[in-house]
């Protein structure tokens, strides 16, 4: 059994990934596997077979799609998600997988990604989900110092570059094709923290972004899907704090998309969530908390919840006139 499982998810086969396997394939550990998912055909143009398993995912998965897909065949005790358009250099696994290993508690292990150049900055040190229900890049755009402590504890990695305890990933079952992707990252992590894991930076594991990430997309379905997000997990993380943060966060939040349409549309979304939820929750309680009960109608035939209906139906329908026969007590018959 390998000791990590290296899962490439490729939505598309471009350059980018060319270069991003290349660098992997120079500098991998011994034991370790390498798995490409993809939704399109590939013809294996270099030969590689024999050093990296190509899986082929259903032609319209999403990101989270491949993930499980990638999931499903990994056999490694730890999981090193990578996407494409990262580049790593010799030894970047071991100290992220040690981490791993050394705690059953840590079920998650954020690297460094940094941007490439002379004097690089700091991507993302890891995702912070506050307790108003927003996420944030960890010191995302700071200089980064070789000698400098760069301390915290993400709620998760980034899926651009994560580490995973196979296990532990595999008990949470967060891989869903429901989750929008720019809110799987942290669905994941609330996941494994809900199950009891951890999840720790480890600022020796560094990861290049070769190329220019465009900020998070937004909209109305990724907003829809952050209030789900925030209310499945607000209880857990205290109700009445969770609750009196989240306006604040809601707004902090309009204002770092803004400029971009995607900010109205992530607003309108989170709005649209909240009422809809809002509606549902009164109309749960309200015959609860006023204490109704649906009038009784005269000669009308109240039937079971779970009725069988492997009998015949001329025996049904010969039970129903039964009871529409007999009038309720206290009704004198005419």
């Amino acid at each position: 059994m390998p000791r990590l499982s290296i899962v490439i998810p490729a939505l598309r086969l471009t350059e980018a990934f060319e270069d991003t396997l290349a660098s992997v394939l120079r500098n991998r550990p011994s034991a370790c596997e390498v798995i490409v998912v993809h939704p399109q055909p590939y013809g294996d143009p270099y030969d590689l077979a024999g050093e990296v398993r190509f899986v082929e995912a259903p032609g319209r998965s999403s990101l989270a799609g491949l993930l499980r897909v990638g999931m499903g065949v990994a056999r490694g005790q730890s999981i090193h998600v990578l996407q494409p358009g990262l580049e790593v250099t010799e030894g970047w696994t071991g100290p992220a997988c040690r981490r791993l290993e050394a705690d059953p508690r840590v079920g998650a292990v954020a690297p460094l990604v940094l941007t490439v150049g002379d004097r690089p900055r700091i991507v993302s040190a890891g995702i912070e989900y506050t307790t108003g229900g927003r996420q944030r890049r960890l010191a995302a755009g700071r200089r980064y110092h070789p000698a400098g402590q760069h301390r915290g504890r993400p709620t998760c990695p980034s899926l651009n570059a994560a580490f995973y305890r196979a296990v532990a990933v595999r008990q949470a079952h967060v891989w869903g094709d429901e989750w929008e992707d720019e809110w799987l990252d942290v669905q994941i992590g609330l996941s494994l923290t809900g199950a009891g894991y951890s999840c720790e930076l480890e600022p020796q594991s560094v990861v290049y972004a070769m190329h220019r990430h465009a900020p998070g997309g937004g909209g109305f379905r990724a907003g829809r899907r952050a209030e789900q997000l925030f209310r499945q997990h607000a209880p857990r993380r205290g109700r009445l704090r969770s609750w009196l943060a989240h306006p604040a966060a809601i707004l902090v939040e309009f204002l770092t998309l803004l400029p971009r349409p995607a900010a109205l549309g992530m607003l309108a979304g989170r709005l649209s969530e909240l009422c809809s939820a809002g509606v549902g929750a009164r109309r749960m309680d309200r015959p609860q908390a006023a204490g109704e009960v649906r009038p009784h109608r005269p000669n009308e035939a109240v039937l079971p919840a779970h009725c069988r209906i492997d009998g015949a139906h001329h025996q049904v329908e010969k039970v129903t006139q039964t009871q529409k026969a007999v009038p309720p007590r206290g009704v004198a018959s005419r």
